[in-house]
């Protein structure tokens, strides 16, 4: 093939794939400027754990949060009740994503195939979700636990029982920050698999929310790192995009405190 072509082939692909970057900053007017893509200088994944605990100190990690969540003008009358535009006039609106305030349902777990559930491991506003199974997970108590606020047209915020943040897509993974009800970033789209379970889609990247599974019968202690993919088109394999809304897993105690004599 002529080397001419060959580079112009090559210029265009490079020109498609920086066109579909999410390059918004993901806390849309919380912290930074509009096109900072990583304020809480993160990176682009959560990196892979070393240690089976990450952190239970409320000192750790501490990032910069604003004193005071940003001021939200209420949503016009919406009859369609689609969400309102991310940006306007190149930057973000200040106007709630969908006119309803929500609905706010029972706190549960959510789940993965594996037993993975998430969790804020860290309590400090500004960190990565983590999956973690019920056993090795019960020092984080209720961070465990999670508030479904439903919206419009199928979409969520999920706001923890512990921190009162919300799940928060951010770059390649999920962090917990306050809640905020102008940015898209914190909603996310529940659509149901025929076995019950459902993919976790984010309202503003289009994203899923994924955690690897390499052997869900084996590796109980395992925690893993929560990622922000591109969801299985239908008749995929997309065992590590399913989750399951299941029961809260609030301080439990056990049901015998002594054996049988």
């Amino acid at each position: 093939m002529n080397k001419k072509y060959v580079v112009i082939i090559c210029f265009a692909m490079l020109v498609l794939g920086c066109s579909s970057k999410e390059d918004l900053n993901p806390l849309g007017r919380s912290l930074g400027d509009v096109h900072d893509s990583d304020p809480l200088k993160l990176g682009s994944v959560p990196k892979e754990p070393k240690n089976l605990k990450i952190t239970t100190s409320e000192n750790s990690t501490k990032v910069k949060v604003p004193l005071y969540p940003p001021s939200i003008k209420s949503n016009p009358s919406n009859i369609d009740f689609k969400p309102q535009p991310r940006l306007l006039g190149g930057q973000f609106s200040d106007v709630a994503v969908f006119e309803s305030k929500g609905v706010k349902g029972d706190f549960v777990t959510i789940m993965n195939p594996a037993g993975s559930i998430l969790v804020a491991s860290n309590p400090n506003p500004g960190n990565w979700i983590w999956a973690y199974t019920l056993l090795n997970s019960k020092d984080f108590r209720n961070a465990r636990a999670w508030q479904l606020i439903e919206f419009p047209n199928n979409n969520f915020m999920i706001k923890n029982s512990k921190t009162g943040t919300c799940l928060n897509a951010y770059n390649g993974g999920v962090v917990h920050y306050p809640c905020d009800e102008s940015n898209q970033a914190q909603f996310w789209t529940l659509i149901p698999y025929n076995n019950k379970a459902v993919k976790i889609q984010n309202l503003a990247t289009k994203t899923c929310m994924r955690v690897i599974i390499k052997n869900p019968l084996k590796d109980f202690d395992t925690i893993r790192q929560v990622f922000l993919t591109k969801c299985a088109p239908k008749g995929q394999d997309n065992l590590d995009q399913q989750w399951y809304i299941t029961a809260p897993a609030f301080n439990a105690k056990p049901l015998y405190l002594k054996g049988e004599k």
